[in-house]
């Protein structure tokens, strides 16, 4: 199949949320769906959709509030919640069981799809999940307990959200911080400035149940693929080594010079392990 295919952008409305997605490959192929992390879109997927849609059905998800999914103001952005929310566009999309590729936030809800819906997954590709987190940075914790009010978004947005430091952190996030362009950091929080993403990402932090489901991880069966990058500065490698050890059918690969999003940093070796795992 050429990788020359459409790329097709895509809206489905779960439970009165329009969730965006990309889609590309023939629906005939196995599919394969992506989650990002937080603060990420499909766009994280950008090098990884074209070479795999040549094997597989790629479906790349934007989370409710992130990309250019709703961001409603309501509850409902706990882990918990996000779960439940792509398992309904999983059985929307009629293609369970699926194959599911998470970057950090989406390894964990991948995990936590596995672990409380068994036969909506087919195998597990867990790019630096969150999977042991419990606790949010010091700093974030004041974002639970502040009023929700104008004054404090204008604050996340000074403090937190301004183009400088999401510059770097998006860069801080690579091993080798050349291997991503200004461009592509642009592109990258593009949707970081769109209407509403404050608020969802207050939501988040308000509702934090980070780890919650990690009693589950030792009954889950399904084989998985870990990928660790060694110098990761977000997800500890020892995390991701002992997901590793409960995780009954799972193996871990660790890429050296590496940081959060091997998947972007080292596309081409990604995109080969992904393939020969679920391909096999």
């Amino acid at each position: 199949m050429s990788e020359t295919n459409v790329t097709l952008h895509k809206f489905s409305s779960i439970n009165g949320v329009r969730l965006h997605y990309v889609e590309k490959g023939e629906p005939y192929q196995d599919p394969l769906l992506f989650i990002h992390g937080l603060g990420a879109y499909s766009y994280t997927w950008r090098k990884n959709l074209g070479p795999l849609s040549r094997q597989f059905h790629v479906i790349a998800l934007d989370l409710k509030g992130f990309g250019f999914s709703d961001k409603p103001r309501e509850q409902g952005y706990s882990l918990s919640s996000h779960t439940e929310l792509v398992r309904s566009f999983i059985d929307n999309l009629g293609v369970a069981p699926v194959n599911i590729a998470g970057n950090s936030m989406g390894g964990e809800i991948a995990l936590r799809l596995a672990g409380r819906y068994p036969d909506r997954v087919n195998k597990l590709v867990l790019i630096a999940p969150s999977c042991f987190i419990t606790r949010l940075p010091y700093h974030a914790y004041a974002l639970r307990y502040l009023p929700y009010k104008r004054f404090i978004r204008t604050w996340l947005r000074h403090k937190y959200l301004n183009s400088r430091r999401l510059f770097e952190a998006v860069k801080n996030a690579f091993y080798d911080r050349k291997r991503i362009s200004e461009q592509e950091i642009k592109n990258f929080l593009l949707p970081v400035f769109l209407d509403g993403f404050d608020e969802a990402f207050i939501r988040v932090v308000r509702e934090f149940d980070f780890g919650r489901d990690k009693h589950l991880y030792q009954k889950i069966k399904h084989p998985s693929l870990i990928i660790a990058g060694e110098k990761d500065h977000v997800i500890p490698l020892s995390h991701l080594e002992r997901l590793c050890r409960e995780l009954a059918n799972s193996k871990i690969i660790r890429m050296r010079e590496t940081g959060h999003f091997p998947h972007e940093e080292r596309h081409e070796q990604v995109n080969q392990l992904i393939s020969d795992f679920i391909g096999k």
